[in-house]
Order: structure tokens, then C-alpha cells, then sequence
């Protein structure tokens, strides 16, 4: 086929002539039968000027634009959202692997950032997250961000993005790297970072660590509060869905409330771990139900040192419920009752998370025997079990234990059962969940009898540790 140049060429520099006119004078008359072999070269010339007119159009937009046209292929800026809310900006080539931690007591949930795949983080001895020696190269840098594990949540002052590779501090080093930590606050929760440099690292390496790290933010959804529906209640088991409140629950008029929390600020112990520790609370054993989840709390009320909260991520037990409390026979009908107050006999017990946290208790306002009191705010206890020693000879259906009792702890209890002709002895104490400075008790030593054997055959030991009190 010839070329488009080619079947130009034949008109050279003459003017194309003026067809209309022609047409114009030519005399009008019936038209002449079209010729065969002229028709076949009509249907030709016709194919060859729409050939010329589709590449002259294609090449148009090319030409006197002075723009090049934009490349499909060229690079664009990405951007790692993790589960827990936080964003940060990838380097060209990097890699974001997320990774989960159930180490016991020590659990951490997170993403590692790095120039290339280096694996998931193990906990070391001060619970930061590390990439094994044996994994991580000698020309490797890598950022790691998770949720504070509960053993090391007073680690270190919590920072507050924006961060700068500065507010890094020296935590030791992972055979051939060097390890910097930091932890940082989030709108709802604690978090930890690490970087792990290699020792042959280059500088441009250092410098997208350096800018990953400060465009380290979080997104708007990790402070948007979903919005439940319906108005706020009581505690209900319906209230909680997958172990978190899924609708709003408030005691006294709001002075106590639990609001859903968003679906990416994640607890920093397990479910398991809080319910231990909620249901031994003293406050729960005359109850007759609850409930336990995840969701941020607002107290209002500030008493015995124990400061207000706002939307603080916690897990929140309730209990309500339970035998009335018994009132002297000769006082007058009361006037006043629970059910006449806006939650009259529940009581609300919370872990809460994050800076500034706290565990507290709340007994909501309540009118035992028809008078009014309350609602009172205190630091958060838990019963527990002491170990004990036996202290000289049984003598008779009596016996002398020794014991330490645990600092802070109150509320001594003694509790023994005889099995098969043996007293089973324990000795419980109330004793705060965050514990403050108290010195080392000095040892007691008590009396336990049976009063249903005049003869006692030997001693055993109850349970240690946290002591269950909600019966439900």
C-alpha cells in the first residue's frame, strides 16, 4: 500500500480548485450511469481521503500543544491505613505487614513497616516489639507500631503525633541494628513504636524512615464516635455484641455513661483478663446479673481521688439486681425506693485504658431503707487469696495460720469447710487494682476452728489468687 505522503504528492503546490463553483455551472440534466471500473476508483480515492483525515487527526493533538500527554504508568503516593486507626505514608518499595502477638499477659496487635519483608516482631525482655537477629539484614531499617501491651503501659511518657525520628529513645540494640522506641497517644488508646536500623544502612534510607514517621497520623474515623440508635438506657445483655457495647448505657442521668467505641480502638488486655478482674469486685457480690464490654466511658463525678473521665476506652462491668437490703422491722414504710431513681441498685465497675486511666468503681444512687445516698465514685478493688503457713500443733478443732497480707490490702476474711475430717482455710483481702506506694505488711497470725468436729485432722490450703464474688 502506498504511503499517505505518496498519494499526496501528485498535487504538488496547485490550489485545489473551487468545486462549488463548478458545480454551480455545470447545466442541469440527468445523471450518467455510473461506470464499473470509475466506480471502483471512486470507492478507492474515498477510503484513502478518510485514511488521511482519521491520521491527521490523530497525530493533531501532538503537535503546537507544547504539553506532553500524561503517563498512565507514573508513580503515585500511597498511604498504609491500619486496623487500629493510625496512618502513615509508604516510601517507594516499602511494605506494610500486619502482625498479632498472644504472648500471656503481654498481647499486641500492630503493622511492620519496612524497606523490604522482614517478618513479624516478638516482645523482648521491656515488652518492645523486635525483629529477630536472624531475620532482619545488616542494610534494613523498619518502623513497628502496636497497642501497649498491659506490661508495658507505664514504660515510658506517651508522646503525641506529630513524632520525629528525635523522639525516639535508645532501647538497646538486636545484634546488628539498633533499636529506638517511643510511646504515643491516640485519641483513644496507648500505642508503641520502634525503628530497627541496620548497620549498614544509607542515609536515603534513613531519610523515608525519618518522613514514614512524621506522617505518621490518624484518620478521621479513628475519632468519629458512631452514633447509636435510639436513646441512652440501662445496662442490658443485649447491650453487648461481640463483647462490645453496642448502644449508649448511662446511670444517674448521664453522671455515668458508656458509649459503643469505635471499631478500631481495640482493648489493651483480653476479655478474659478484664472479667477476672471485674467480677471479683466486691461491688458485684450481692448482684444478680451483668454484663461486660468494651466501649469509652465518661464519669462525671469526681471522689476519694479518683478524677473525672471523658469517651476513655475501658472494658465496663454491671451488675444490678439481687435481695433487697434488710431495713430494721419497727422503721416506717419508706417513702422512697431503687425503682423510684433513675437507676436505683446498679453499680458499675471500669478498666479504663489509655493515658491517664484508671480503674474505678461506681455505685449509682440508690435509696436502701428510704434513704437516699449516693452516687459514690471510689479507686476499683478485687478480692484475693493470700497464701498462708500453718503456725505449731492442731490442738483439738483449732489451729494458728501465718500470713502475709498484700500491700494496700484491706478487709481481712476468713473462710473455712471441713473435707473428709480436714479444715480447708482461706484468707482473703480487698485489695485495689492499680496499687499504689504501701509498704510490705509485717505477718499475721490467726485462729481457725471448726465449729462442727471437736477434732480437727490436718489443714488445707484453698484456692489462691483472685477470688470470683459476682454469683452470676
Amino acid at each position: 500500500m502506498r504511503d499517505l505522503k505518496d498519494l499526496l504528492e501528485p498535487l504538488g503546490e496547485r490550489p485545489m480548485p473551487d468545486r462549488w463553483e463548478s458545480i454551480q455551472r455545470r447545466p442541469a440534466g440527468p445523471l450518467p450511469e455510473p461506470h464499473r471500473s470509475r466506480l471502483g476508483a471512486g470507492i478507492a480515492a474515498a477510503a484513502v481521503a478518510i485514511l488521511a483525515v482519521a491520521v491527521i487527526a490523530w497525530l493533531s493533538p501532538l503537535r503546537g500543544t507544547g504539553h506532553e500527554p500524561e503517563s498512565s504508568t507514573s508513580p503515585q503516593p500511597s498511604r498504609y491505613v491500619s486496623p487500629q486507626g493510625w496512618t502513615v505514608p509508604l516510601p517507594a518499595g516499602w511494605t506494610a505487614e500486619e502482625f498479632s502477638i498472644d504472648d500471656p499477659g503481654a498481647a499486641m496487635q500492630g503493622t511492620v513497616i519496612a524497606d523490604r519483608t522482614v517478618g513479624s516482631p516478638v516482645l523482648n525482655d521491656t515488652a518492645f516489639p523486635v525483629i529477630p537477629t536472624d531475620r532482619f539484614p545488616s542494610d534494613a531499617v523498619a518502623l513497628v507500631v502496636g497497642d501497649v501491651p498491659g506490661t508495658a503501659s507505664g514504660a515510658m511518657p506517651p508522646a503525641r503525633p506529630p513524632l520525629a525520628y528525635s523522639d525516639f529513645g535508645q532501647a538497646g540494640s538486636s545484634g546488628a541494628s539498633a533499636l529506638r522506641a517511643v510511646t504515643f497517644e491516640g485519641p483513644r488508646q496507648l500505642f508503641i513504636a520502634t525503628t530497627q536500623v541496620g548497620a549498614d544502612t544509607s542515609s536515603a534510607q534513613l531519610s523515608a524512615l525519618r518522613a514514614a514517621i512524621a506522617g505518621l497520623t490518624f484518620g478521621d474515623e479513628a475519632g468519629t464516635l458512631p452514633s447509636p440508635s435510639g436513646g441512652p438506657g440501662l445496662p442490658t445483655r443485649d447491650a453487648v455484641v461481640d463483647d462490645r457495647f453496642v448502644s449508649a448505657i448511662e446511670l444517674d442521668g448521664g453522671a455515668f455513661s458508656v458509649q459503643p467505641a469505635p471499631i478500631g480502638t481495640v482493648p489493651v488486655i483480653s476479655k478474659s483478663d478484664a472479667e477476672t478482674l471485674l467480677w471479683a469486685s466486691p461491688l458485684f457480690g450481692a448482684k444478680s446479673d451483668g454484663v461486660v464490654g468494651f466501649g469509652l466511658v465518661t464519669s462525671q463525678i469526681s471522689q476519694d481521688g479518683v478524677p473525672a473521665f471523658r469517651s476513655d476506652p475501658a472494658w465496663v462491668g454491671f451488675g444490678w439486681g439481687g435481695e433487697a437490703p434488710s431495713c430494721p422491722k419497727s422503721a416506717p414504710a419508706p417513702s422512697v425506693t431503687d425503682g423510684d431513681l433513675p437507676s436505683g441498685g446498679y453499680v458499675a465497675v471500669a478498666l479504663i485504658e489509655g493515658g491517664g486511666g484508671g480503674d474505678i468503681s461506681y455505685e449509682a444512687q440508690s435509696a436502701p431503707c428510704g434513704h437516699v445516698q449516693g452516687p459514690f465514685v471510689a479507686p476499683a478493688t478485687h478480692v484475693e487469696s493470700v497464701e498462708w503457713t500453718q503456725a505449731g500443733p492442731i490442738s483439738g478443732n483449732e489451729a494458728y495460720v501465718t500470713y502475709v497480707p498484700v500491700p494496700c490490702g484491706t478487709e481481712d476474711s476468713l473462710h473455712t469447710e471441713r473435707d473428709s475430717g480436714k479444715l480447708v482455710v482461706t484468707i482473703a483481702m480487698t485489695v485495689p487494682d492499680v496499687a499504689s506506694s504501701c509498704p510490705s505488711a509485717a505477718p499475721r497470725t490467726t485462729r481457725v476452728s471448726s465449729s462442727t468436729s471437736p477434732h480437727i485432722t490436718g489443714l488445707e490450703h484453698g484456692p489462691t489468687g483472685i477470688v470470683r464474688q459476682a454469683p452470676f
